[in-house]
């Protein structure tokens, strides 16, 4: 018997002291590096730019294409019949609709909040930017939209739908917003290479802003 308490006593003093020098976050395992819960605007514009390019490149260019009388297929061809007959279901862009609204526009939602957040202006006016381009292309093809409403997440999942009318009138309300956050100061901090179309000059954000 004493031979076991002389084991027991000196195991007990050990778990004390691991126990003791545990901290609270000692199971935290399940954070993962890779998919930080919080991102900078640097690390946030690229995935925006290039997700915002891959919709835009898809079926809405080509339907762009046929619509605008740029595109056509050939007599023996029957893929986009439904483009050259007007008679697209409603069902067509389902998938690039919730993409829009859940991924891109939540994004440069994002976007502008953290460039203004972290003194980075002129990422927040991307973000305005590339904001008012998706809502532009969204209105020009399915006409009333929800905007107003829009991108309140589980707060509102049956947002109204606004007039298209009165949708362009917001989005040029939104590019003055940006427009007013770009910083050309002596301190400015501008992308670089995270911005594939313009590399960070904002002269040229501002004028295909102006013009579009």
């Amino acid at each position: 018997m004493k031979k076991i308490t002389r084991y027991i006593a000196p195991v007990t003093l050990c778990f004390v002291l691991l126990l003791n020098s545990c901290t609270k976050d000692y199971l935290d395992v399940n954070t993962d590096p890779n998919n930080p819960a919080e991102v900078t605007p640097e690390l946030l514009l690229p995935p925006v730019i290039a997700h915002t390019a891959f919709i835009m490149g898809g079926q809405y260019q080509i339907i762009g294409g046929f619509w605008s009388q740029y595109w056509t297929q050939g007599s023996t061809g029957n893929q986009y019949n439904a483009y050259d007959q007007y008679q697209v279901p409603n069902t067509t862009f389902d998938r690039q609709w919730t993409e829009l609204y859940s991924d891109v526009l939540t994004d440069c939602r994002i976007l502008s909040i953290k460039g203004e957040e972290t003194g980075k202006p002129n990422y927040s006016a991307i973000g305005y930017f590339l904001e008012a381009y998706a809502f532009h292309v969204l209105t020009d093809l399915h006409g009333d939209i929800p905007y107003s409403e829009a991108l309140q997440g589980v707060d509102n999942i049956s947002p109204h739908f606004d007039s298209q009318s009165k949708i362009y009138d917001e989005l040029i309300t939104l590019i003055d917003i940006g427009i007013s956050k770009i910083d050309r100061s002596d301190l400015a901090i501008y992308p670089d290479a995270d911005d594939f179309i313009f590399h960070g000059d904002m002269d040229l954000w501002e004028k295909v802003c102006q013009y579009s």
